[in-house]
């Protein structure tokens, strides 16, 4: 039984069981469930649910494995963002959330109203 399976939290089920973008010994990222308009919308999620050792270090791991990967997968935008846990839904899971920046999408207001990590020219 992995750590995973002792809590009943949907990130760490997806950890476990969504097919990933990218997986190592800290991170997973893969696609959001709800895409709320995007055409892709990824998130790095941190492995160890509730980790009370998380770090800066920790949160520039992820933005910048999500920059990497996100170069790739937001290919056809000009730009994607990089958001911190703002409006977050899931709040006991560190995890942050990528996507192209888009006005057209479902979100884009909550989007505007979060704090942008980074921004990523890809164009």
């Amino acid at each position: 039984m992995s750590e995973h399976d002792k809590c009943d939290c949907v990130l760490c089920e997806a950890v476990e069981k969504e097919e990933h973008i990218y997986k190592d010994d800290k991170i997973t990222i893969l696609e959001t469930n709800n895409l709320k308009g995007h055409k892709r919308r990824i998130m790095a999620i941190w492995n160890t649910h509730n980790d009370l050792h998380f770090t800066s270090d920790a949160q520039d791991y992820m933005t910048r494995k999500l920059s990497l990967i996100g170069m790739g997968e937001f290919y056809y935008a000009h730009k994607f963002i990089i958001m911190d846990t703002t409006f977050a839904t899931i709040r006991d899971h560190y995890h942050l959330v990528a996507c192209a920046i888009d006005p057209n999408t479902e979100d884009w207001e909550q989007v505007l109203k979060t704090n942008w990590l980074k921004v990523i020219n890809i164009k």
